[in-house]
């Protein structure tokens, strides 16, 4: 078995675990609780493979995500996307007309995000 492949069960695992952790969490917490468990994913694997997609893949995910909410939305519909990750489907999204604001608790994703959607 591989490296990537072990490393990228080990991920599973972990984001597993920080899942069980924020749904554990009492309601009043659950904002920071989250913050913190994104902050711990990114440190522990920097190497995320949502890092390392290409621009056309990341449009590829773009367009895919937009398609599953299209059906859903008006014309030029105001949208905010909670977890926004690198903000693919947003940019998609505001390519085809809506306004569209997204917020991720992840200091490097939210950067990620910023420097190709400000």
């Amino acid at each position: 078995m591989s490296q990537e492949v072990d490393r990228r069960r080990a991920q599973f695992e972990f984001e597993r675990q920080l899942r069980k952790r924020i749904l554990d969490s009492p309601k009043e917490q659950r904002a920071a609780v989250t913050t913190e468990a994104y902050a711990e994913l990114f440190n522990e694997f920097g190497d995320h493979a949502a890092l390392s997609f290409s621009e056309a893949d990341r449009k590829s995910v773009g367009r895919h995500g937009a398609g599953m909410f299209a059906p859903l939305l008006g014309k030029a519909s105001r949208i905010l996307e909670v977890g926004c990750g690198r903000g693919d489907v947003l940019r998609e999204l505001a390519s085809r007309g809506h306004t569209c604001v997204g917020i991720e608790a992840s200091a490097l994703m939210a950067e990620i995000a910023g420097q190709s959607s400000p």
